[in-house]
């Protein structure tokens, strides 16, 4: 689990983490989030989500 402050659903269900033993970004696949309700929620369901500044 990564815990980051801000909304990865505006990275399509892909993120880059830095890897210090390969010294390279790695591409990683969002599993889901947790909402409010402590339930996870699959990526297929982030394409709906509006994203708000």
């Amino acid at each position: 689990m990564l815990d980051v402050g801000f909304n990865l659903t505006a990275f399509k269900g892909r993120i880059y983490i830095y890897c210090r033993k390969c010294r390279a970004n790695r591409e990683h696949a969002v599993l889901g989030y947790y909402d409010d309700d402590g339930r996870l929620t699959p990526p297929s369901d982030f394409a709906g989500v509006d994203i708000a500044d």
